[in-house]
């Protein structure tokens, strides 16, 4: 019979699974979490570090499947684990092919301490049989009391430094960690269950804060979170995917030997099997430094972290670069992100629309699935053997393209929001100032109309006053005729003649007298109606300085925006010439007089791939392509 496993290589090639330090101690959290803990406790003590959580623990059957390579010990579950490999690469990373430990109990059953001797498996080259599994002794249990009460799980690992800074890092200093997928606080954020603490020698956490960009209320969003839901149809040629909303059924379709650009309708979603379902989240989050909707201005190009972002990431490029990509979430297991084909990091400097699309609109893909090596979820999104990476180059393009629509479609309708905002205040400001405009007419004419009717009430209560003494002065003209009829009587036809003359002179002085006052009267009359004129002017000619004061000071204040504006983009522009500075120094420092052209040619090859996946500018190729011809003319 024929058929073996070569344990050396087996041993060595666990240190090439994937798993760098931060991966590693996710794997185990991960492990944690598939266990039931509600509480993991991260301890960075001298001499060891533990990992102690208060999940299920395990009994001498678990452990034994535990450390069988390749078993996938969550069948049937929703657990971040699959293939049953990664507890054993990850201790085998952190302890430094060191002996590690491990005490572990069940409720109500006997606890045990397992011994994982990296240091003798790589020294004989040996894995089958080497791990040692105990009942715990009372001092194993006196430790074991001393974190934990009836169940749970200890992990105990010698120290190093690297361990040592990883995890300061991680629950201390995680602002300067530049992928969000090496991130505790992202990558399990969204387990709200568990409450993740830490204590070291100069410090103790209570509970890390967790970064979940989707896990607001609904009023931390620009209109909201648009969850679409993607439907899996089984063909026979594969899979068809098709975004399935508002009574729509859209897919990416084939176009000759490739595939549409644009999603079309689906006409095939009645007679193929719906074989699962997964959801492209999209959202952007509201923060008044952005948009404020009570002072609304559209925004241009605002790169910066803002809001929620800025309480996490340290706003350097490359971390905006990381956040802009669309992020895998497996049964709640951050896992990786998407390069997109259209929607890139350096679009985002196209304008404020553009901005708003490649930088601020942001996407989870999320899907729950039981752990097997069968589902057919981590098929098509080529999850790693290590669980907590994906290989998105082999993601089908229908499903990349599909993100990238529900992307447009979300900040499009975010855009429409933004300028419809816009619209809706600067139609309440018009009507605003149309109501205090109509306010202050209706105010005055009010005004006018109470000294109307005040002046005619005078008037009226002079021509009373005018016609009762008018009355009198009749009656007391008519007793004195009387009286002077009687007196004439008595008079001689001299004196008679002489009273009438001197009768006749007081009347025509009486008339030249009523005429001046008429004519005084008049007078008055038309400079009251003169003044009226001149008040009803003044008031027209203040709304015109109003209006034009109005215009001046919104110019001015567009002005000084628009100089507010290019001040930003200067500075924006002189960050980002300073870090190509950075990342061309970084490169040229990497070179030595030594390197053959080669050398050179391949860290030109590693530094394009690290630092320009994007499209640059053509100045920044030349002055790669520049120095580095320079460096092999001089070396040469």
């Amino acid at each position: 019979m024929l058929g073996s496993i070569n344990q050396e290589g087996f041993l060595k090639n666990l240190d090439r699974k994937g798993f760098n330090i931060p991966k590693s101690l996710g794997e185990l959290y991960a492990n944690s979490i598939d266990a039931g803990a509600t509480v993991i406790t991260t301890y960075n003590g001298t001499n060891e570090h533990m990992l102690i959580d208060n999940g299920r623990g395990m009994n001498r059957l678990d452990i034994t499947n535990m450390f069988d390579f390749y078993r996938a010990n969550h069948v049937g579950d929703e657990s971040i684990g699959i293939s049953g490999m990664g507890a054993k690469a990850s201790l085998k990373k952190l302890s430094l092919n060191r002996e590690c430990s491990i005490l572990t109990k069940k409720q109500d059953e006997d606890g045990f301490k397992v011994i994982v001797p990296w240091d003798k498996m790589v020294e004989h080259n040996k894995y089958e049989g080497m791990v040692i599994c105990e009942k715990m002794t009372d001092d194993d249990m006196s430790i074991f009391k001393t974190h934990l009460d009836a169940h749970g799980t200890i992990i105990i690992i010698p120290y190093s430094e690297s361990l040592d800074f990883e995890l300061t890092n991680q629950f201390t200093n995680s602002i300067e960690i530049l992928n969000p997928t090496e991130r505790i606080d992202c990558v399990f954020s969204k387990f709200k269950q568990v409450v993740f603490k830490y204590t070291s020698r100069d410090k103790i956490i209570d509970q890390l804060d967790m970064y979940d960009f989707f896990g607001g209320e609904k009023r931390d969003y620009y209109t909201g979170i648009d969850s679409n839901v993607i439907k899996i149809y089984k063909t026979n040629r594969g899979y068809d995917y098709v975004l399935d909303k508002n009574d729509t059924h859209l897919s990416i379709q084939r176009s000759g030997p490739g595939w549409g650009k644009e999603p079309t309708e689906y006409h095939h979603h009645m007679t193929k099997q719906c074989v699962g379902s997964f959801k492209i989240n999209v959202a952007v989050r509201a923060h008044n430094d952005y948009f404020n909707p009570e002072k609304p201005k559209c925004p241009t190009v605002y790169s910066k972290l803002y809001g929620y972002d800025a309480g996490f990431f340290d706003n350097t490029a490359v971390q905006r670069e990381h956040l802009a990509k669309p992020y895998l979430v497996r049964n709640g297991h951050t896992i990786g992100k998407f390069n997109l084909e259209t929607i890139k990091f350096n679009a985002g400097r196209g304008g404020g629309k553009s901005c708003l699309q490649a930088l601020k609109t942001r996407a989870e893909i999320e899907y729950s699935t039981p752990s097997n090596h069968e589902n057919i979820y981590d098929e098509i999104f080529s999850i790693q053997e290590n669980k907590n990476q994906l290989n998105d180059e082999s993601v089908p393009k229908q499903i990349i393209r599909l993100i990238e629509y529900c992307i447009k479609q979300h900040s499009n309708n975010v855009w429409d929001y933004f300028t419809g905002r816009i619209e809706e205040i600067e139609t309440q400001e018009i009507e605003r100032k149309e109501k205090v405009r109509l306010a202050v007419i209706e105010q005055h004419e009010k005004e006018q109309q109470a000294k109307i009717e005040k002046e005619e009430e005078e008037r009226r209560k002079k021509i009373e006053h005018e016609k009762e003494e008018r009355l009198k002065a009749e009656a007391d003209e008519k007793v004195k005729l009387e009286l002077e009829k009687q007196h004439l009587k008595t008079m001689t036809k001299t004196q008679q003649q002489a009273y009438i003359e001197k009768k006749k002179t007081l009347k025509e002085e009486e008339e030249r007298v009523r005429i001046v006052e008429e004519e005084r009267v008049r007078i008055e009359e038309e400079e009251r109606v003169r003044i009226k004129e001149e008040e009803r002017l003044r008031i027209e000619e203040e709304e015109r300085l109003r209006i034009e004061e109005e215009e001046r000071v919104r110019v001015e204040n567009e002005e000084r925006l628009w100089i507010d504006e290019q001040e930003r983009l200067r500075e924006e522009e002189e960050e980002r010439l300073r870090e190509e500075k950075i990342k061309l120094d970084r490169y040229f420092d990497g070179l030595s007089p030594t390197d053959t052209i080669n050398d050179k040619l391949l860290k030109l090859s590693k530094f394009m791939k690290e630092h320009y996946q994007t499209v640059y500018t053509v100045e920044i190729y030349e002055k790669i392509i520049y120095k580095l011809a320079t460096t092999i003319e001089n070396s040469t």
